[in-house]
This record gives structure tokens, sequence and C-alpha cells, in this order.
């Protein structure tokens, strides 16, 4: 009777430890199931912080390279820029950014998905009294 008593616990145990191993490999396929990937939708990923760690706003689209030094605005004739020495009309390319509309004090750029504004002036201008 011993040995039908020890079949009975030794078949329990086995039983249940087919159980845990059909259980450990439903757990670690879910560990290891595939990548989720975000579909921004040509959105900016709001996964993405938008603050560097030096403190300042990340964008793709970098600007530091265009300076505007003069607008010749005229709504008849179309406006034209003068960027880092040539001039520039609405539709040219600058710096792979594609100028979409000059203002009478900026300019209105996109890259890719992306649009800037870059204004002629970056600081106030004091009034004179």
């Amino acid at each position: 009777m011993s040995i039908i008593k020890h079949r009975g616990i030794l078949l329990k145990l086995l039983v249940f430890a087919l159980l845990v191993m059909s259980l450990e490999v439903n757990a670690f396929s879910v560990v290891f199931a595939k990548e989720i990937e975000y579909d921004s939708g040509s959105r900016r990923d709001p996964f993405i912080p938008l603050i560097g760690p030096e403190g300042m706003i990340k964008t793709k689209m970098q600007t530091g390279d265009i300076v505007i030094e003069g607008i010749i605005f005229d709504e008849q004739s179309g406006a034209v820029a003068l960027i880092n020495g040539e001039l520039y009309r609405a539709g040219d390319t600058v710096n792979n950014a594609t100028i979409i509309q000059i203002f009478g004090d900026r300019i209105l750029l996109k890259q890719e998905d992306e649009e800037k504004t870059i204004w002629l002036r970056e600081e106030p201008v004091q009034k004179r009294n």
C-alpha cells in the first residue's frame, strides 16, 4: 500500500510540475512578445521628450545656419529674402528646408513634416520717443 500511496503522490507531483512548466512557458512567451511599434501618422512621437539634457527644446530642423539679413516684401511682384548673402523666393530651398512663404518680418520654412518660423529680428526693437 505504501508503494501505491507513493505512486499517487508522485503522479500528483508530476501533474503539478507539468502544469507549472506550461504556465512558465506561456509567461516566458509573454515576456518576449513581439515588440510594439508606435505609428505616429507623421505626427511627433509623444514618447520622445521635447526637452533635451541641456535644457533646450529639441527640434529636427537646424536653423542656426540660416541668417535672414533682409526682406524685400512686395505682394504684387513677390517677396524676396536675403539669407546668408543670397536671394531666395518662396519655393526655393535653403539648407534642406523649403521656403513656404515670405512675410515682411519673417519667413516660414518646411523640412520634411516640420514647419519653422524664422524672424528677421529675434530681439525686440526699442521704440524711440
